[in-house]
Formats: structure tokens, sequence, C-alpha cells
């Protein structure tokens, strides 16, 4: 009894502690009215989670205290987002405590935000409930974006919860490992990233790809922390010689070192073909100066720019002034590439207001501000306007928005405008008024006339040419990004294609009267059986468009109970008897359970998604897809990524079993520098080291500077490694990497 008691009296003593730390971190929190609201709130919160302990073994009230922290030390907030924070658990998991119950003690602005992460988090928990998870991913994140054109502070409070439900991931199963990393990629980080939360987003990046790819994670910081005391070293000396030039000017500033992400490094590393050596900009150098009076920030920036460059060699063309058009989260900076002891070191050059900004979002750290929040909201209302429009469930359409790094372009006034990244001259039209995008003809780019698939450049001045007599065309939605461009040319189509199927289904019921025949739902039937149409409109459709001559329709209705008839109708029911069935490997997909690949697997049928090309050894994940048919992508595919955040429940881990039959097609490039007889020791080393088929083989030289792909066979990823090392081992070669399949 004594021992029950003094690990209660310990807990308690943790938990208040914990709490005061957060009131140490608060500047709000000192006064007696606020320490007041706050008590008020923790001690709800405190007794609503009574008794109740996460997965990891600690009280649960420790989950909001910490969340209500990261609200402190990362957002910005005010005394309404510390309550919230507090209480955000209390109506989802309490028994006594209603939305009402919040009202009553807090008010209505509190009620609002508790209810608002209340119904994300119920909507969750009932579509799991009611075993339909793989759907209730796409309703949640739904519910967050549209947060967005409500409160900020719910999208806040959400942003630290799952923060720190990343940071305490640890103990929980290698599957809940890949549903919450891949959510974090898909929607969480980005969304930091994209309210300009670098500091956040940066974290939320690490620990996904810490749970998601373990493996790969582990092997960039074993990497990273090798080179780091050499990195360390280079830029301590950089930032000396920075303190030197800058050393006999009135100038009040400060030096950080900027560290980017492990998986934006990673990502790097994949997408250029790099080694970890060669990424210069690991660590940037950022310049923080106080502004003096008088002096406008982005002249005082150059002032700084140009101390700088009169001893250090800039990089032709690498000034990036953001200051003059900063990104659309509110990024400002002046950024150039400088050569230092032979590598180039990224600068950044800001105020203390953007350093601030850069780090924590320009709606400012110091104080929540709804004018702010709004201004924010406003750049992105196209996108939420849209979504809500058209209700939708699907957000792959939204996440341009948020994913990419925005572009800005002039309109003829010279006004700037921002679009994703990749965002076409449609995207563009259709951005100014959905009428112009409709009647998009060509734009012109400062003087030259381009077509709707020209992609559109950063600064790039846009004019769209537009005629009453264009139509939007369904190839459209292929060179279009952003919501409201596909929002728009879908319900044009839409709006076409039911004229043509009224128009196609008033032919058939005129012909069938003029031969005599009752316009029925078996003489439909018989028509769509004849003309191979699945369904009724894709018959009146094909009939609307011309696509199917009346003339035909009428000889057709006119032998309606002719052999020809009955001959296609039992074709087709003969087709529906001989589809291809999936198989028995369903029944083995367990949502619990690793999925077991191998060639001692009986009775499986899976495909291999053509995206990622995984083999045998690859960290993969298993997909049941809605035609239940099993689909295997490599765990970092981009695809498999939304599909862990929207499909978490039909997504499971992959292990492979033996596999030793050199059937896998592969693609390796391979690059050094060029002598004779170079490709005969890679080929030798290819036929000794495996007993495999080459496809094809591809060597191009130049200035003694040869690259090569090799495309062959191989049984598994052992051996494919075994095999780069071998390759790599060559004289000559300096780098071997593999590629998708798709690569020339």
């Amino acid at each position: 009894m004594k021992e029950n008691e003094d690990y209660i009296l310990n807990e308690e003593k943790i938990i208040q502690a914990k709490y005061e730390e957060l009131l140490s971190e608060c500047r709000i929190c000192s006064s007696d009215n606020s320490r007041k609201v706050l008590d008020k709130a923790f001690l709800l919160a405190k007794d609503a989670h009574k008794d109740v302990y996460r997965k990891t073994g600690e009280p649960f009230i420790l989950h909001p205290i910490e969340v209500a922290r990261i609200i402190v030390t990362e957002m910005p907030y005010d005394q309404t987002s510390i309550v919230c924070a507090l209480l955000h658990d209390v109506v989802e998991d309490s028994k006594y405590y209603t939305q009402e119950d919040i009202r009553e003690q807090f008010g209505n602005t509190v009620a609002i935000i508790v209810g608002g992460l209340t119904k994300i988090e119920i909507n969750q928990r009932e579509e799991r409930n009611n075993g339909r998870e793989s759907t209730s991913q796409s309703a949640t994140l739904q519910k967050i974006i549209l947060a967005l054109n409500g409160d900020l502070r719910i999208v806040y409070i959400k942003l630290s919860d799952r923060l720190h439900n990343m940071r305490t991931l640890d103990g929980m199963p290698d599957n809940k490992k890949l549903i919450k990393g891949g959510e974090t990629e898909y929607l969480y980080a980005p969304l930091a990233l994209r309210l300009g939360m670098a500091r956040v987003g940066r974290e939320l990046e690490d620990l996904s790809f810490k749970h998601r790819s373990p493996e790969k994670y582990e092997q960039l910081h074993q990497s990273i922390q090798k080179a780091e005391p050499r990195l360390d070293a280079s830029i301590d000396n950089f930032i000396v010689l920075i303190d030197k030039l800058l050393e006999n000017y009135t100038i009040d500033y400060h030096i950080d070192k900027i560290r980017r992400s492990y998986y934006s490094t990673w990502k790097k590393m994949e997408r250029d073909k790099l080694l970890f050596d060669d990424v210069y900009n690991y660590v940037s150098v950022r310049i923080v100066f106080n502004n003096n009076e008088g002096l406008e920030a982005r002249i005082h920036a150059f002032l700084i720019y140009a101390i700088v460059t009169e001893k250090l060699q800039a990089k032709r063309a690498s000034l990036r002034d953001m200051i003059k058009t900063p990104k659309s989260n509110g990024f400002e900076g002046l950024i150039v590439d400088l050569m230092f002891q032979g590598r180039w070191i990224e600068l950044q050059i800001m105020s203390s207001q953007m350093d601030e900004i850069a780090e924590k979002g320009f709606i400012s750290s110091n104080q929540f501000d709804p004018k702010k929040a709004n201004d924010w909201q406003t750049a992105i209302s196209d996108q939420i306007e849209e979504m809500i429009k058209k209700k939708e469930t699907d957000l792959s359409s939204f996440f341009p928005t948020i994913h990419s790094s925005d572009i800005y372009v002039l309109t003829p006034k010279g006004d700037l405008m921002y679009l994703p990244k990749g965002a076409t001259v449609l995207d563009f039209a259709f951005r100014i008024h959905s009428d112009l995008g409709l009647r998009f003809l060509h734009a012109s780019i400062n003087g030259k006339y381009v077509d709707y698939t020209y992609k559109v450049k950063r600064g790039e001045q846009i004019r769209i040419i537009s005629s009453d007599n264009q139509m939007p065309q369904e190839k459209w939605l292929n060179y279009v990004v952003t919501p409201k461009a596909r929002n728009s040319i879908t319900d044009y189509l839409k709006r076409v294609r039911r004229n043509y199927v009224g128009h196609g289904a008033e032919v058939i019921r005129s012909i069938s009267e003029s031969v005599k025949i009752n316009f029925s739902k078996e003489v439909i039937l018989k028509l769509r059986k004849e003309f191979l149409c699945e369904n009724d409109d894709d018959l009146f459709l094909k009939i609307g468009e011309g696509r199917l001559e009346n003339a035909v329709l009428l000889k057709v209705l006119k032998n309606m109970h002719s052999p020809s008839i009955m001959s296609s109708i039992q074709q087709f029911i003969k087709h529906l008897n001989t589809k291809e069935t999936v198989g028995e490997s369903v029944s083995l997909f367990d949502p619990k359970k690793e999925y077991l690949l191998g060639h001692l697997v009986e009775n499986q049928k899976y495909k291999k998604a053509t995206c990622c090309n995984p083999i045998p050894g690859d960290s993969s994940i298993a997909y049941l897809s809605e035609n239940k048919e099993i689909i295997i992508h490599n765990r970092d595919c981009p695809n498999a990524i939304q599909l862990n955040a929207e499909k978490g429940k039909s997504v499971v881990k992959v292990s492979w079993g033996k596999y030793t039959i050199p059937d896998h097609l592969v693609v390796l490039q391979v690059e050094g520098v060029d002598r004779k007889g170079l490709l005969l020791d890679i080929l030798n080393h290819i036929t000794n080291e495996l007993d495999s088929n080459i496809q094809s083989v591809e060597m191009r030289g130049l200035n003694h500077v040869f690259r090569g792909v090799i495309k062959l066979y191989v049984p598994n990823k052992r051996l494919l490694d075994k095999l780069k090392s071998k390759i790599s081992s060559v004289k000559g070669v300096t780098r071997t990497t593999r590629s998708d399949l798709s690569y020339r």
C-alpha cells in the first residue's frame, strides 16, 4: 500500500513539474488572470484523463501538456491556443465532459476549437471501429485541410499533437509506424512548411523518414556523423571570416547554422544521384541582423552582401532576392552561394523578423494574429473553396497547394501571382477567372506564344489569349495542377457529357418509335450488349457524340430479334464467365501481419508497381486495392507514401522470402573515367557474379568521361547490392546507382 501511495505521489510531482515547465516557457502566462484560466484548464484535463496511460506507460495528461509546450515554443499562440491544447483530447476521451461543458467554463471560441479537433479524432475512431479505416484517413485529412478555412489554431494544435505523437512512436508496431509516417510525410510536414514553420516541418520530415525507412535513415545518419567534424570545421572557419569582414562596420548581427532535414537531404541525393559529400548546402550559414532605424531591411541586407562578396566569390546567377519577391509562406531573405576553401557554402542574409518568419511562419510567433492568419488563408482560398464546393474526399488535387514550392509570375499589369511549381499557363488562366480558362486559346510569355502545355517559370509575365469558339478538352486535365483549373475543366466536361447523353437517348427513342419498337430497358440492354457499352450512359454518349451512326442503330433495331443479337449476348455472357480472377492471395492478406512473399508461398498472385519496380529484398509494402488486387510498392515510392496516408488499413509491410531465380529487371547507371577495355571489365563482373540475362547495354563517352545504362535481371536486392559493389570497384568507375525502369 505504501509503495502504491509513493508511486502516485511521484507521478503527481512529475505531472506538476511538466506543467510548471510549460508555464515557465510561456511569455503571456505570468499574469494572475492568465494563470487562473490555465490552471483551470489543466485541472479539468488532469481530471478527465485520470488513471489513463499512454502505450509508452506514462500518464496520458503528459501528452496534452507536451502539445501545449510545442504550441508555446514553436507556434504563434495566445492564451486560447494553450487552453485548447490542454483540453484537446478531453471531449473525445472523457465520459464526463462534453463540448457544452467546455463552452460553459471557457467560452464559445475554446468550445469551437476543441470541437473541431474532437470531430477529426472521432471521425477516425468511428471509421476504424466500423472496419473502414482505409477510407477514414482521407476523411480525416480532409477535415484538417478544411480547418484551414476556419480557425487556424485548430491546425496548429493538430500539428503539435502529431509532432508529439511522432516523437513517441518508437514503441509502436512497424505497421503503425508505416501508417503514421506516411500520413506525416504526405500531409503534416508539407502543411507545416506551407505555413512557414520550418523547424516543425523539418522535424516532422525527419521523424517520418526515421520510422518509415529506418535502414536508409540510419545509413544517412552514419554518413552525416562521419562528415560532420570536417563540415563543422569548414563552416566555423567560414563564420570566422564573415565576422572579420563585418567587424569594421556598425552592424548588429549574429550568425546561425541552418541544417537541412535528413529527409530533404536524402531526397536531394536520390533525385540528383548524389553522394552525401556532394550536397553542398546540408549546412547553410545565416546572418541575422537587427535593422538600423531609417534603413530599409532590403538595403541593409544588400549592404552586408556587398561587404561579404568583396572578398568571397559568388557563384554566377546564384543570388536569390526573396526580399523583393518572398515565397508565398512569407519566407524572405537574400540567398547566395559563396566559394570558400574549395567548396560552395550557401549564405542567407535576413533581418531578425525575417529569421523568425523563416523558422516559425509569417503569422509571427510573438502573438497569434487573426488578421495575419486571414492573409495566409486568402492566399490559398481558391483551393479551399474548391474543396468545400466539391465536398472532396480525394485530396490528390489539393496537394500541389501544400507540397510544392510556389513560384511567382506576373500578370499583364505587372501584379504578382503565386502558382505551385509545375503549374502551366492553363493554371494561370483559370486562376485569373474560370471563363478565361475555359476559353483558353494560347498564351503569350514575354511576347512569345506558347500552347496549353507550357509550364510557367519564375518571374515570367503572362498574357492569355482566348476565343469564344474554344472548348476545353479532356487532355487538358493532364496539364493542370491546381484544383480550380481541374475542377473547372471537369465540370465543363461533365456538362458536355450530360448534353451528349441526353441527345443520344432522344435519338434512340426517336428511331425506336420509327420502327414501331417500344423504348424500354430491355431494348437499351440489348443495344448495350450489341455495341459493347458498360452502362446506359456510355451507349447514349456514343450515339450523342456521333461515334455510332444513326443508320447502324436503325439497322440493329430493325433486326432486334435476329441471331446476331443473340450471338452477341452469348459472347458477352461468355466474356463475363471467363474474366480473370484475382486468386486466393487476397485471403492471405492480413492488415495486422507482414505480407510474406516467396517462391514457396502457394496461391500467390500479386503485381509489382511499375512506378517503383520493387525487387525481392527491397523495403516494400503490400497494398490491397479496392478491386482486391495485391500491389507491391517500394516503401519510399511517393505512391506508397500516399497509400500509407490515405489507405492505412489496406497497407502492410512486406517480408520477402527466398528468391533465387534472376527474373527481376533492374536498371543500373554507371559513370566514370573512360578507358580502353572498361566495358568488358564491367560485363565480366556481371557474368561472373550472376547467372543472369543482360537485356541491354548502352555506353556513351565524351571527353574521357563515360555514362552507361545497363538493364539486367537479378534474383534479389542482396545480389544486386553485391554486383553494384563489384562494378564500383572496377578501375575508372566512380559511381553505380540503380534507377527506375523508365530511365533512358
